[in-house]
């Protein structure tokens, strides 16, 4: 593996952490990214959210996006919902994300938003939250990129991913696993990639100190077929009442005519 060459420059890695967590849940996950670390040529900033005095002067909540103007106002509207949103099985941060992204990407969607905060409002369960949910992708349709403004990443194609969802196998273009909260590998019956924890005085460049269980590491092919099987078993079991047509069920311009477009 060797040192990373630096193709965008200085690499800082940003790492944000409770103490109490992880002192009793991240021993794995953060030895596995302390290997990782002592093969590139990267810096490494660990910052205590409890305790590092930016953070509690400046942040009320834990949100990374880019340095930009837009990414600066999306987040403070997305904080500003804490006023607005409403005070039923709402979903919280992640439930007011769904149509913050929807009021951001298409604003003059007017009766699509409308349509959506309606069940929003009458969620009462995850079920029928959900409902609220499948509104806002079906609104946002197939496109996954605004330029200069969001992306949205299909399942597994970010930089991190779900390792349950394929039992922690991994093929070449897997990078990191999402989930990983155990101190020692094989606690609670978990088949770790690794047969036990790692020795991060080991580890520098190449493979040193990766010992790992060879069948985890798997054919991308194979990891296709697990996640297209995860998928088509969560398609049977998604929930009855979030099995929604939005555009069948609520108005399209019987509430907006003649005036439904005038804001594109």
């Amino acid at each position: 593996m060797g040192a990373c060459p630096p193709l965008y420059g200085k690499v800082l890695i940003f790492v944000a952490f409770v103490k109490s967590s992880m002192e009793t849940h991240y021993k794995v996950a953060q030895e596995s990214l302390q290997c990782y670390l002592k093969g590139t040529n990267y810096t490494v900033a660990m910052v205590d959210l409890d305790n590092d005095e930016r953070v509690k002067a400046e942040c009320g909540k834990n949100k990374q996006v880019r340095n930009t103007m837009f990414a600066k106002n999306f987040l403070q509207k997305w904080g500003d919902w804490e006023f607005t949103q409403p005070s039923n099985w709402n979903g919280a941060d992640n439930g007011v994300l769904q149509i913050h992204i929807l009021k951001t990407v298409i604003p003059y969607a007017t009766q699509e938003i409308k349509n959506c905060d309606k069940y929003w409002h009458n969620s009462t369960g995850y079920d029928t939250y959900m409902a609220y949910v499948t509104c806002c992708k079906l609104a946002l349709g197939a496109t996954r990129l605004w330029p200069g403004k969001v992306r949205i990443y299909r399942r597994a194609h970010g930089w991190v991913r779900d390792g349950f969802l394929t039992t922690d196998r991994f093929c070449d273009r897997d990078f990191m696993f999402h989930g990983w909260k155990n101190n020692e590998v094989g606690a609670k019956g978990w088949e770790s990639p690794f047969p036990k924890n790692i020795n991060v005085t080991l580890c520098g460049k190449g493979m040193d100190g990766w010992v790992y269980r060879s069948f985890k590491n798997t054919t991308c092919d194979r990891i296709r077929e697990t996640l297209g099987n995860f998928e088509r078993s969560s398609g049977k079991n998604f929930p009855k009442e979030a099995r929604v047509l939005p555009h069948l069920a609520e108005p399209d311009v019987g509430e907006c005519f003649p005036t439904c477009d005038d804001d594109i």
